[in-house]
């Protein structure tokens, strides 16, 4: 186990798998909070604020490539700062465990989402709060990007069309001294803030939250011990064939989406995604299969989201419905599914199942919607990289082949 000491009040620093093995325990320590930049790239990573922080430092923490970063605040002297940067990646997670006692200590916090969606970033409050409300400005929030204050469920959202900022609030008490933590998310449309809403069950009270969906479409056929049943027929108890043998069904999640609902610039990130028959390998899948864009596929041994291989010809979405409804089936332990001779991941717990209509979100626990990343023990997602561009390169080039068989077979049966 090692400690590594950072300085960012005289440059950047980043933390990767070459100088930081979170198996071993390894920790940071922020000794010195400057104007410049921590960097958390792949790596799961805790960090203390001790000492040392510099007058009208802007210091910006970064944590991208599926990584993330835990900021325990301490008893820091935060006051001294200008500013607090925060950039979450796609797929990244960023959580703030506030000092105990808050005093409104940043003047100004900012909050930037980047890359396609799914990033996670969580503050827990202080015990006390003797200051103004803790507010962060948000930028770039996107389907699948998800705000957490702790366990807090008490939060409102409202909206400018002026200035089109939506204003997410957890209040806090005079009676406990909770502290009031605000949100401003700039550059939100109407749309935005409708589909947001609608999102939360049409009501405005409550955590406002847009959670991308990951799941398969009605009439998808999965394999059991009985034989291919569809996925909505699909009960608790049940037995499908997984990878690894087979598993018992816990539970089906459910949600009829309405495309209206959804702003037309991220419509591509919720429509269903066509992969046809024979499209990874022959008869694979056996028919064709319908999923969400971030649904998990398993091919050659690495799960990755549909709307990764699509090249437009066997793999391609569909922009026609008027509505669509999405399943997803968790099992006993996480694993893949055989759907239309496809191996496709089961429901990884992301801390999500409030998204699906179905849940008993009374009978939640307050983990069952603390957004997070998912595991899938036992499986490789791929999110970038080189493997995934081979991937790609490989089914678009079956693609172009099956397309020159079609177009053979059709010269040969009209002459």
């Amino acid at each position: 186990m090692a400690v590594l000491g950072i300085d960012i009040g005289s440059s950047d620093y980043e933390v990767n798998q070459s100088n930081f093995n979170e198996d071993a325990g390894d920790s940071l320590s922020l000794n010195v909070l400057g104007s410049n930049t921590l960097t958390v790239n792949g790596v799961d990573a805790t960090a203390t604020t001790l000492v040392g922080v510099q007058a009208a430092g802007s210091p910006t923490y970064s944590v991208i490539n599926g990584g993330s970063l835990t900021i325990e605040s301490g008893a820091a002297n935060l006051s001294a700062l200008t500013s607090i940067n925060y950039q979450v990646e796609s797929g990244s997670a960023l959580t703030i465990n506030a000092p105990t006692l808050a005093a409104g200590l940043v003047n100004q916090q900012s909050l930037e989402f980047t890359g396609d969606g799914g990033s996670m970033f969580t503050y827990n409050p202080g015990a006390l709060s003797i200051g103004a409300p803790t507010t962060f400005d948000v930028t770039s929030l996107g389907v699948g990007d998800t705000i957490a204050v702790g366990s807090r469920s008490n939060g409102t959202f409202t909206y400018n069309a002026d200035t089109q900022t939506g204003t997410l609030t957890y209040p806090g008490t005079l009676t406990s001294g909770l502290e009031t933590v605000r949100f401003e998310i700039h550059d939100l449309t109407q749309e935005d803030y409708d589909a947001i809403v609608a999102g939360n069950g049409g009501s405005a009270s409550g955590f406002g939250e847009f959670v991308s969906p990951v799941c398969f479409l009605r009439g998808t056929m999965i394999m059991t011990t009985k034989g291919e049943v569809a996925i909505e027929d699909l009960v608790a108890g049940d037995i499908v064939i997984g990878q690894s043998g087979e598993r018992t069904v816990k539970w089906i999640g459910f949600r009829k989406t309405f495309t209206k609902q959804i702003p037309a610039d991220r419509r591509a990130e919720h429509m269903p995604i066509r992969i046809v028959r024979d499209a990874i390998a022959e008869n694979v899948p056996s028919k064709d299969i319908v999923v969400s864009p971030g649904h998990h596929i398993l091919v050659e041994g690495k799960l990755v989201r549909a709307q990764d291989l699509v090249n437009g010809k066997t793999i391609y979405q569909e922009t026609h419905h008027i509505s669509y409804e999405y399943f997803h089936v968790e099992l006993d332990q996480f694993d893949v599914i055989s759907a239309h001779g496809l191996m496709s991941e089961s429901w990884a717990d992301g801390g999500n199942r409030d998204y699906f209509q179905n849940a008993d979100v009374t009978a939640l626990r307050p983990e069952d919607r603390q957004r997070r990343r998912a595991d899938r023990p036992g499986f490789v997602a791929l999110r970038k990289g080189a493997e995934l561009e081979r991937l790609q390169a490989v089914y678009a080039a079956r693609a172009e082949k099956l397309q020159q068989e079609q177009d053979q077979e059709l010269m040969v049966a009209y002459g």
